[in-house]
C-alpha cells in the first residue's frame, strides 16, 4: 500500500493536504496450459506418454483407496494421483519409468509448473526428477529433483519460463 498527500508551502508555514493511498500487486494472471487431476481413468490419451526406461515397474494411476499411505497436501479427497510406486510391483523391483506429458506452446515471462507430491525414498539411491526438454525429447534439462532424502507432503512450483514447443517428463 503507497501513500502520499500534497504539502503547500509557501513563506511563512505550510498546508498539509489529505492523504491518499492505493495498492499495488503483481499480475499473476497465467493462462493454464494444462489442469491435470488425473480423474480420467485412461488419462494416457490426455498427452500423457508413460515409458519404461529399463526398470520392472512404471508410472501408474491409482484411485482412493489408494494401495498405499499418499502423504498428499490434500489430506483427505485428493483423487486420482499419477504415481511411480515400487511397493506396487514386489519385491526385487526397479523403477526406471518416465511420465512424458507435452509439447506446449511458448510460455511467456511468468509459466509455472505446480503439483503435490509425495516423495518417500527407501534407499539413498532413490531418486525423482522433473525436467523439460525443447528438443523433442533429445537432451533434457532438470528442474525440480530429489535425491535419496523424503520429501513428504509439499505443494511444489517451478519456473518455466520462456521454453518454446517443451515438453515436461516426470522420471523416477
Amino acid at each position: 500500500k503507497y501513500y502520499w498527500r500534497v504539502v503547500e508551502y509557501n513563506q511563512m508555514d505550510s498546508t498539509l493536504g489529505s492523504v491518499w493511498h492505493f495498492k499495488s500487486t503483481m499480475n499473476l494472471s497465467y493462462d493454464t496450459l494444462l489442469f491435470d487431476d488425473f480423474e480420467n481413468p485412461d488419462f494416457t490419451n490426455e498427452n500423457w506418454t508413460i515409458v519404461n526406461d529399463g526398470g520392472t515397474c512404471v508410472w501408474e494411476q491409482y484411485f482412493p483407496p489408494y494401495p498405499n499411505y499418499y502423504e498428499l497436501p490434500c489430506y483427505s479427497n485428493c483423487g486420482g494421483v499419477l504415481a511411480a510406486d515400487s511397493d506396487e510391483c514386489g519385491n526385487g523391483t526397479t523403477l526406471l519409468s518416465s511420465a512424458i506429458i507435452g509439447p506446449f506452446p511458448r510460455v511467456e515471462a511468468y509459466g509455472k509448473l505446480e503439483f503435490d507430491q509425495d516423495f518417500n525414498a527407501f534407499v539413498a539411491s532413490d531418486e525423482a526428477w522433473i525436467e523439460t526438454s525443447t528438443d523433442n525429447g533429445l537432451t533434457w534439462d532438470a528442474v525440480w529433483s530429489q535425491i535419496g532424502t523424503d520429501l513428504r507432503r509439499t505443494h511444489e512450483t517451478i519456473d518455466i519460463n520462456a521454453f518454446t514447443d517443451f515438453l515436461i517428463r516426470f522420471r523416477s
